[in-house]
C-alpha cells in the first residue's frame, strides 16, 4: 500500500477520501506510520506531503528550496488559470443551484453532491447560466443540446478528477478533494510564491504589469 501511494503522489496525484478512500485513510492513521514513512521518501526527491485546509486530500508539493519548484509551481498556476479556475467557478454556480436553502456565495467543498437532472433543470430556466455553461473550455461544443453538453460537461470534470461518479443511474456527482486543494493553491501560489503567469513575465521584463 505505501508503495502504491508513494507511486500515485509522485505522479501529480490526489489521495482523496471520495476517490480513494482506502489509501487516504491510511495516510490519515492516528499513529502517523505510514504518513512518517510518506514524508521521509518525498523528502528525496524534493518534495513533501501536503493537505487540503478542509482535510479532504492528500497531495505530493514541491519544497520551496528544490530545483525547479519555481518553474514548476509556475506551470501549476498557469494551467489552474486557463482551465481549472473557470471551471471551479461554474462548479460553485451548480452548487448554489443544489442549494435547497437559497445561500449563495458559499464556496464549493468536496464530498458535495451535484445532480445532473437538477442542474440541467435550473439551467433552462436562467440565461445568465446557459452563457456561463458554454464559456467553459470544458465545453467542446457549443451547438450541441443543453442536456448533452451537461452530460459532457461532467464527464469531463471527472476526466480532470474534480467530480467522481456516485450513482449512475440518477446522475448523481460528487465534488473531489482536489477541488478544495485548488481553491488553497489560487491564492498561496500566486501571493505567497510571488509566482506569475508567462504573460506576466513577459509584461514585467519590458517594464509593464499586468
Amino acid at each position: 500500500m505505501l508503495s502504491s501511494i508513494a507511486s500515485k503522489l509522485i505522479q501529480g496525484e490526489f489521495i482523496c477520501q471520495y476517490t480513494n478512500f482506502a489509501m487516504f485513510n491510511e495516510i490519515n492513521k492516528p499513529d502517523g506510520e505510514i504518513k512518517n514513512k510518506l514524508e521521509e521518501f518525498l523528502l528525496v526527491v524534493g518534495r513533501t506531503l501536503e493537505c487540503s485546509q478542509s482535510g479532504n486530500a492528500f497531495f505530493a508539493a514541491h519544497k520551496k528550496d528544490a530545483p525547479g519548484a519555481k518553474e514548476e509551481s509556475r506551470r501549476i498556476f498557469d494551467k489552474l488559470r486557463s482551465k481549472i479556475r473557470p471551471t471551479l467557478s461554474f462548479l460553485q454556480l451548480m452548487a448554489e443551484i443544489n442549494h435547497t436553502n437559497g445561500e449563495t456565495g458559499v464556496f464549493i467543498q468536496g464530498g458535495e453532491i451535484l445532480v445532473v437532472p437538477e442542474i440541467i433543470g435550473a439551467l433552462e430556466k436562467n440565461q445568465a447560466h446557459l452563457s456561463a455553461l458554454d464559456r467553459l473550455v470544458w465545453v467542446k461544443r457549443k451547438d450541441e443540446p443543453l442536456t448533452q453538453k451537461v452530460k459532457s460537461l461532467f464527464k469531463e470534470l471527472e476526466k480532470e478528477g474534480l467530480v467522481v461518479i456516485k450513482n449512475a443511474s440518477l446522475e448523481h456527482y460528487v465534488v473531489t478533494g482536489k477541488t478544495d486543494v485548488i481553491q488553497d493553491s489560487m491564492a498561496f501560489i500566486a501571493d505567497a510564491e510571488n509566482i506569475y503567469t508567462e504573460d506576466q513575465v513577459e509584461a514585467k521584463q519590458r517594464g509593464l504589469d499586468l
